[in-house]
């Protein structure tokens, strides 16, 4: 029986880590983000991924591993979690010709013949199609071996791979897994208070088992990591979702069974435009505010820090170049590069800007014409000397 490498029995590298853990896996059909890994070429979290397609690329990584013909690897590896048969599907269309092979932990070939259909198109391309189904026992660990042609050093191109279960015998049917949204039902979400995050929080998955006995999940008490009850992942399925108004429905998938729930989006899918911007003072920060065209909400962000708040924190970054630890954007008000005296000039202009404005509103009081509330630094209703020494101060305080 053919045995796995030597290296495969050390720890394996974590490649990718996946969205399941804010609770963003996409079940049935789906798809979860690209990613190009480093070597060697490995992926070791199919579990995570128990219902869910994967898209997984080679990248242009050369792997000195040899076998035959074949030389880039991905080992899949699949803690089981429950007793059922399993179905993997890998699909491939690339410069490479592909196989899958099934070992168990001890390193034996389960399935010895690759069972996909490999076709060399006109082109010179090849097209596999691979479906594996085999029933794996519980708390069993299985590697899914898939490997690549060595007539090509530069990337294989993407391919997919799907893990799929059978009902595992713990859950009798569908009805005896639920799903609920909060206390009451239909649920409803105002849109601007939405977020998956809240959603998840928000889900109670109930199962109960042969024999009648009944455990629960609460987000509210789980609002990181995997879901999980009674050592089996519950996978949900968001990608009806989205932050839209509307209905929307949940799903969950647990020990090859599968629950829904709708829930409710109301309110204003905004539509903002930007209405007014303000520039930066030594006092005040630059701002840009946006308008929704559709219900008049507004809010309004800060794009440029204020000069005080730079000169508070100026020496931090003194003389930081671009790349560096300390280097920030911010403070590098010519856009050089580097952070130096050419910036700190820069913020001396600011000050005699804002100084000379002031001094235009000296001795103003609230209600004159002219009068700015920003330049009433201790609020006592005029602006004078008192306030003027508070503007200085703030420039000689690094």
């Amino acid at each position: 029986m053919k045995k796995l490498p030597k290296w495969l029995s050390k720890a394996l590298i974590v490649l990718m880590a996946l969205t399941l853990l804010t609770g963003s896996v996409i079940v049935y059909g789906a798809t979860l983000p690209d990613f190009i890994p480093n070597t060697p070429i490995q992926f070791n979290n199919l579990y995570d991924a128990l219902f869910s397609e994967l898209h997984l690329s080679t990248g242009n990584i050369t792997y000195p591993y040899e076998e035959g013909s074949w030389r880039y690897y991905y080992w899949c590896v699949y803690n089981c979690q429950y007793n059922a048969d399993y179905t993997i599907h890998v699909n491939h269309n690339g410069r490479k010709a592909m196989e899958v092979q099934l070992y168990d932990a001890d390193g034996t070939t389960m399935l010895a013949e690759d069972k996909g259909t490999l076709t060399r198109l006109e082109t010179g391309r090849y097209n596999y199609n691979c479906e594996i189904t085999y029933s794996l026992t519980e708390g069993h660990k299985y590697y899914y071996r898939i490997a690549f042609s060595e007539h090509y050093l530069d990337s294989c191109g993407d391919f997919t791979v799907s893990l799929v279960s059978t009902p595992g015998n713990r859950i009798t049917s569908d009805e005896n897994i639920l799903l609920q949204i909060g206390n009451y039902e239909p649920y409803t979400y105002d849109i601007d208070e939405y977020s998956r995050e809240r959603l998840r929080n928000d889900l109670t998955f109930i199962a109960i088992y042969t024999g009648g006995v009944v455990d629960r999940w609460y987000g509210s008490e789980n609002p990181t990591g995997v879901p999980t009850l009674r050592g089996c992942y519950i996978m949900f399925d968001y990608s009806d979702c989205a932050a839209t108004v509307g209905e929307h429905t949940i799903t969950a998938h647990y020990m090859g069974r599968s629950t829904s729930k709708t829930f409710y989006i109301t309110g204003c899918e905004h539509q903002y435009n930007l209405t007014s911007q303000t520039e930066r003072t030594w006092l005040k920060s630059a701002t840009q505010t946006y308008k929704c065209d559709v219900c008049g909400k507004e809010y309004t962000s800060v794009t440029e820090k204020s000069g005080k708040e730079l000169f508070a924190d100026f020496n931090n970054h003194l003389d930081a170049r671009h790349g560096e630890r300390n280097y920030s954007a911010d403070f590098d008000l010519n856009k050089d590069q580097i952070i130096n005296v050419r910036d700190f000039s820069i913020l001396y202009s600011i000050f005699d800007e804002t100084k000379q404005d002031f001094n235009r509103c000296l001795n103003l009081r609230r209600n004159d014409k002219n009068y700015k509330e920003e330049y009433d630094l201790n609020g006592d209703g005029i602006i004078n000397m008192r306030d003027y020494v508070i503007l200085y101060s703030t420039k000689t305080h690094m």
